[in-house]
């Protein structure tokens, strides 16, 4: 879960990145960006369910 979310997290910088630079238009960033950020929140949730960060309390 740990690479999972550090992954993830190095996509969303990049596609920032892209953007910024101008190599990926804003209509093509702005979905990726929320389904990045969709995915983020789904990994967030199943790593506390299984015991990440609270101990599987959340």
């Amino acid at each position: 879960m740990n690479i999972a979310l550090g992954s993830l997290a190095e996509v969303k910088y990049l596609l920032r990145f892209a953007r910024r630079l101008g190599y990926l238009p804003e209509a093509a960033h702005e979905p990726l960006a929320g389904k990045a950020e969709t995915l983020g929140k789904c990994l967030w949730r199943f790593y506390r369910a299984i015991g990440g960060p609270d101990g599987g309390k959340g």
